[in-house]
């Protein structure tokens, strides 16, 4: 689920533009000729959310290079100038428009002045083309031009690039020495590795960044919370790995929880919910919904009292 957008699109399509236009631009009139599967690279799919798992195809026309068919020249083919082919796209130029033989890109940002219901794009001809270009306004796109990919796309692939892990489960007393005891604090924590880079694949921050026809988008992923349900019916929530067990006693300084209130055997559950932001430019968004979870038992005996 994609929420939190601002949307100031690429300009490819916009018919409502109310900027002051200078008068060295040329009228150009349009021409009449015209997921339930888990992500790659993901060690596990355990806890993948909704919304984390698009990998989406980028959107628009082409093969994302620029050299393959869909809107390219309006016809599926190879784009030809003077005889030899020529990239349907160029991440510098733009677009190939056969009618002309020119490349045409969307102005960024917009001149001033641009009428309402026109778009401002940056014209290139000549072998090679012209980096520069020359700005022409147009009522609608030139033959072969495509719609840029959607950013929101574009940031799901890169979010399916991160190998999100689940939390490794730091808890005290320690199961693995022995059981707890009635009514003493609990502490939890995320442990540390001694390899920072599995520190930021189970708690972040982690980020990517996806690339296609001009448009960038950039992502970070980091946990902004995890829950621990107890599996007593009490859950403890906090935004932060937690403090490791030294021996201190007491109570955790920054997660625990207050202790249980019977003995037996309980299957403690770790959820983080990642907090994953992306932008291109002026656009940004988020994606909700991505978590990944990891358990552990702990036991929890009665506490005895020796009476002479």
């Amino acid at each position: 689920m994609l929420t939190g957008r601002r949307v100031t699109r690429f300009g490819v399509l916009t018919a409502s533009l109310a900027l002051v236009f200078t008068a060295s631009f040329t009228t150009l009139a349009a021409a009449d000729d015209g997921g339930a599967e888990c992500p790659p690279n993901q060690t596990t799919c355990e806890g993948w959310g909704e919304g984390g798992g698009g990998t989406g195809d980028g959107g628009g026309n082409g093969d994302g290079n620029g050299n393959g068919g869909g809107g390219g020249n309006g016809g599926g083919g190879p784009c030809v100038r003077d005889g030899e082919e020529v990239p349907c796209y160029d991440d510098l130029l733009g677009w190939f428009n056969p009618s002309d033989g020119c490349y045409y890109r969307v102005t960024e940002p917009q001149p001033a002045g641009v009428p309402e219901g026109q778009t401002s794009y940056t014209r290139s001809c000549g072998a090679g083309g012209l980096a520069g270009g020359e700005p022409v306004l147009l009522d609608d796109p030139p033959p072969g031009f495509a719609a840029p990919p959607d950013p929101a796309e574009l940031a799901e692939r890169a979010l399916a690039s991160l190998d999100l892990l689940p939390p490794a489960i730091g808890i005290a007393p320690d199961p693995a020495i022995g059981p707890g005891l009635v009514g003493l604090p609990i502490w939890l924590w995320v442990p540390a590795d001694d390899n920072p880079g599995d520190d930021a694949s189970t708690w972040g921050p982690l980020t990517a960044s996806e690339s296609e026809r001009g448009v960038t988008v950039n992502l970070t992923a980091v946990v902004g919370r995890i829950v621990w349900d107890m599996a007593d019916g009490n859950t403890v929530t906090c935004t932060n790995p937690g403090t490791a067990y030294a021996r201190q006693g007491g109570e955790s300084p920054t997660c625990g929880y207050e202790g249980y209130r019977a003995a037996g055997t309980y299957n403690v559950v770790a959820t983080t919910t990642w907090s994953v932001t992306w932008d291109a430019g002026g656009e940004s968004g988020t994606i909700e919904g991505v978590t990944r979870s990891s358990d552990a038992d702990i036991q929890i005996d009665e506490l005895q009292v020796v009476t002479k």
